[in-house]
């Protein structure tokens, strides 16, 4: 079975499952044992596992306002429709930017980088010494640094934690759309409409779980062809480096004036 129609008939069990529409004839019967669908596919774990791997676009949408940061997105994933790509799925997390052409790489942190505030923002990576193309991610920011990035990186990850939050929910969207523009991943015409103009369009109470489920089928995909395993050592890095240097104390909850604005004086 190709990678594509792996990751269809994964996508398309997770939605029966979670729409609590699997038929009896879609469980595996185990003896006496009637098996769901979702049962092998392993633990998964927004938080520990995923999050860290879309660290950056955590960062832009807990600290820019969200249209900036949204259309910071949309311009990154340009990238995969203006170039050809190879075999492999279209990935933005941190592994998948060091394991794509350097070329592609650079092009997509580029767009990420865009202007002043996003570079102040995503300056805040710069603190972790393993992040995957670190190097990359310096050159595009250059010189501009901010003075409090632990107070952005909690921000970052404090409002993504809940893997339900809008900003966690932004950040999946992210994550599955390069592979929905490039129809890597198919999708009805009306839902495809909706997808590539979230936020603006649609029943956001039907979109965004939506959007969870197929990001969360993408992780069963990965699952089955190992990539997984090749996440770890960046997400254990990362929890590593926070335990080892952030102190512990409870997430500030109002609404801060800290979010940096375009022409913001550092």
């Amino acid at each position: 079975m190709s990678k594509l129609a792996l990751l269809h008939k994964i996508n398309y069990e997770i939605t029966q499952t979670l729409m609590n529409r699997t038929k009896i004839k879609g469980h595996k019967q185990d003896g006496k044992k009637l098996l769901p669908p979702l049962h092998g596919y392993g633990k998964s774990s927004w938080a520990n596992e995923r999050l860290p791997q879309m660290l950056w676009a955590t960062l832009l949408i807990a600290n820019l306002p969200r249209e900036h940061a949204l259309h910071i997105f949309r311009k990154v994933t340009e990238c995969f429709m203006t170039t050809p790509l190879d075999d492999d799925f279209p990935d933005l997390t941190h592994y998948g930017l060091a394991n794509m052409p350097t070329k592609r790489a650079v092009a997509i942190i580029q767009k990420a980088t865009t202007d002043e505030a996003a570079k102040a923002v995503l300056s805040s990576l710069l603190i972790y010494d393993e992040l995957p193309v670190k190097e990359l991610w310096a050159s595009a920011i250059g010189e501009v640094r901010i003075s409090n990035p632990d107070e952005l990186l909690m921000r970052a990850v404090g409002t993504t934690l809940w893997h339900q939050t809008q900003e966690a929910t932004d950040c999946r969207w992210l994550r599955i759309l390069p592979l929905v523009v490039t129809g890597r991943m198919k999708m009805p015409e009306k839902q495809f409409d909706e997808f590539v103009n979230y936020p603006n369009k649609g029943d956001m109470t039907e979109i965004r779980p939506i959007i969870r489920c197929e990001e969360l089928s993408l992780d069963g995909f990965e699952q089955h062809i190992g990539h997984n395993k090749k996440f770890e050592a960046w997400t254990n890095s990362f929890w590593a480096q926070n335990l080892r240097y952030f102190p512990c104390f409870p997430l500030l909850r109002e609404e801060s004036a800290a979010r940096v604005q375009l022409g913001t004086t550092l």
